[in-house]
Formats: structure tokens, C-alpha cells, sequence
């Protein structure tokens, strides 16, 4: 068996690789299909996560949980029971097609597994199929090889080892970005709306420095992003999440929350206006990012991806029935946008930004220590 290090080195040469033949592949005339998708692509991964795909006790391939059901490419076991389906298509095809999520998820749904995946070899996107959200939603993670920041690709998908699995690794990992998230909501929330709590002790800690008035109006212009250290994870309980610091690294990786749609702009990955778009509930929503980093719906205009994809939800389904005013939702999975010639969610440039960013402070480092 091998331990973490020896998989870690394993899985980074393989996405390294991986890397190359999707960059040849693409430079090709002729399209390669799903069968070829899977042998080149697909399997080293699942063999470098240490699957055995010889083994016919932890791998099925054209697996049925029901002999009247249509087969999933693959099936993972532990214990006997299956732990995990993933959904083969091939290179090119755009796995954040509707149908084919909607497919694997009820699928996996009906025969009882938590966490499924659809990929084409190059961009990988994990489901948590018990999530009681909408599909769009149940998304509990995605990575994108050649795009998606290398150690972030090799990060989200050791969370398909068969341990990780067992410890529910990424539904742990999801479960604390929707607390994150719903708590940058709620203190977003809680300055927009200029709420008399809030100001009345905003106005008492600064000691009569400025009034009243003056402070609501600051507030009423005021931009706020809220961003969580990175090294926090969240370890689910029945009773609750408790949270966990990891050991600090070295040199820190920037963090995805604190990413903004202003940086996109400053290094030139967006260029304003910028249309955005999505379709929830068989309804089209179109969006705009303005030159400041805020974003129009219709007539309004909000803050952040988020928020703005919260309101445009409530104009299609209502009001939240718990009493928020608009729906908790990570904008970056929920918008898509027109990037490099393609339909790509949000989130790719947010990567995007986030791998131009890592290559930058290495060049520093290197720099420095020369």
C-alpha cells in the first residue's frame, strides 16, 4: 500500500503527464473518442488515486446497480457496498451539460452512493448526490487538469481515494465552504442593509468620531468582500461541525474566497461590461460586470457573484422559506460566462487567477534567493 507521500508524488506526475496529452489532443485535427478518453486520460488517474482497476472487488466497469438501469462507466467499492460512481464522456464534451448531471447524480441517488463524478478527462466535477439543494448546487468540488492550479487539481482529487472517501473528506470540505459562505452572506447582508444594531454599535466603537448620518451613508456606499484564512477545514459530526487547523505550509497558496471579480479585471481576465449567464429552472438569467466589480441584474446591481446570483434565484423560486432574504449560493458555480472561446463556469477564471498568482510569487521567490 502506499502511503500519502508516495500517492501525492504519484498522482503529480500523473497530472503532469495527463497535462501533456490533453495539450497534444487539443492541437489535433481529428476528436478522440469516450473509449480512448478513458484508457489515456481518465485511468492513469483512478490507478495514481490508488485504485486497482484490475480488481474486480473495488472496480466495476459498465456496472449496474439494477439489472433495468442504464450502466455507469465506473463503480468504486469498499467493503463491498459502492462508494462512488463516475460518468465517463469524452474530451471536448462539456460535462456541465444538464442532462448528463442529472443523469449520474439520480443515479447514484437511487443506489444509494453519496458522491459521484463526471468528467472528460480533462475537467472534473464531484457531486454530493444527498444534498438537499437544487442540482446546479450539489456540486461539492471541481478542477480542471492543465487549467485548474496544479496543487489544487492534485488537492481535490485525493478526495477520491478510497480513505478519503470513507472519512467523507469532501463532503467535509463542502460542508465548510457553505458555512463560509453563509457567513460572508450574513455580514454582507448585515452592512447592505444598514441594519440599526449593527450602526448603533459600528457608531459606539468609533466613539462619536462620526455621526450618525454621516455614518449610514458611508455605509450605504461601502464594498465588502469577506475572505477566510486558508488551513481550516471543517470535520462534519452529527451533532455539528467542529473545525480543524491544519499545519501551516511554509509558503501559503492564495486563497479561492479571497479571489474578486476587481482582481479579474486589474490583470485583464475580464474585460467590462462582461455578460454573465445561467439557466435555473429551464429560465435564462443574464447578468453584467461593471468596471467597479459589481454586478447588474435587471435593474438592480450587488456586490459579488454570490449575492447577485442569491436575488436572481429569488426572482424565479420566491423567497427563501427560512427567512433569508435571498438564497445562500456560490456564484462561482452558479454563473458561466464565454472565455477562450467556450461556455465555462465562473470559478475557471477564479482558477485562472489563482495559478497566474501562484506563478507570480514563485518568480519573486526565485528572484529573492538568487
Amino acid at each position: 500500500m502506499q502511503s500519502p507521500e508516495q500517492l501525492r508524488l504519484r498522482l503529480n506526475d500523473t497530472l503532469s503527464a495527463i497535462a501533456g496529452k490533453i495539450a497534444t489532443v487539443s492541437g489535433g485535427r481529428r476528436p478522440i473518442s469516450e473509449q480512448d478518453t478513458k484508457g489515456t486520460l481518465i485511468e492513469p488517474v483512478l490507478a495514481a488515486l490508488g485504485w486497482d482497476l484490475a480488481d474486480l472487488e473495488v472496480v466495476r466497469r459498465e456496472y449496474k446497480h439494477n439489472k433495468k438501469d442504464l450502466p455507469v462507466d465506473y463503480a468504486f467499492f469498499a467493503s463491498g457496498r459502492p462508494i462512488m460512481f463516475l460518468e465517463a464522456k469524452a474530451i471536448g464534451l462539456p460535462i456541465d451539460d444538464h442532462k448528463w448531471m442529472a443523469q449520474i447524480v439520480n443515479y447514484a441517488n437511487s443506489a444509494g452512493v453519496e458522491i459521484c463524478v463526471l468528467t472528460n478527462g480533462r475537467d472534473y466535477r464531484i457531486f454530493n448526490t444527498h444534498a438537499k439543494v437544487p442540482l446546479q448546487e450539489k456540486t461539492v468540488g471541481q478542477c480542471s487538469i492543465g487549467q485548474t492550479v496544479p496543487e489544487e487539481a492534485a488537492d481535490m482529487l485525493e478526495c477520491l481515494t478510497m480513505a478519503a472517501l470513507q472519512e467523507q473528506r469532501i463532503i467535509r470540505r463542502w460542508e465548510q465552504e457553505q458555512l463560509e459562505n453563509s457567513v460572508r452572506a450574513a455580514i454582507q447582508e448585515l452592512i447592505q442593509s444598514r441594519d440599526k444594531k449593527y450602526v448603533n454599535l459600528l457608531a459606539a466603537s468609533l466613539k462619536g468620531q462620526v455621526g450618525m448620518q454621516h455614518l449610514m451613508d458611508i455605509l450605504s456606499r461601502a464594498k465588502v468582500e469577506v475572505s477566510f484564512a486558508s488551513g481550516i477545514t471543517a470535520k462534519s459530526t452529527r451533532s455539528g461541525t467542529k473545525l480543524h487547523s491544519k499545519p501551516r505550509t511554509p509558503i501559503r497558496k492564495p486563497v479561492a474566497g479571497a479571489v474578486t471579480l476587481g482582481d479579474l479585471i486589474e490583470v485583464g481576465l475580464i474585460s467590462t461590461p462582461f455578460q454573465i449567464f445561467t439557466t435555473f429552472k429551464k429560465q435564462q438569467v443574464v447578468a453584467t460586470i461593471n468596471r467597479d466589480g459589481t454586478v447588474s441584474l435587471g435593474k438592480q446591481t450587488y456586490n459579488s457573484l454570490s449575492v447577485a446570483a442569491g436575488y436572481a434565484r429569488n426572482s424565479i423560486s420566491g423567497l427563501p422559506s427560512d427567512g433569508r432574504p435571498y438564497y445562500q449560493t456560490n456564484g462561482w458555480l452558479w454563473w458561466s460566462c464565454q472565455y477562450k472561446g467556450q461556455t465555462v463556469l465562473m470559478d475557471v477564471l477564479r482558477q485562472d487567477y489563482l495559478s497566474r498568482t501562484v506563478q507570480g510569487t514563485r518568480s519573486k521567490l526565485e528572484v529573492m534567493s538568487s
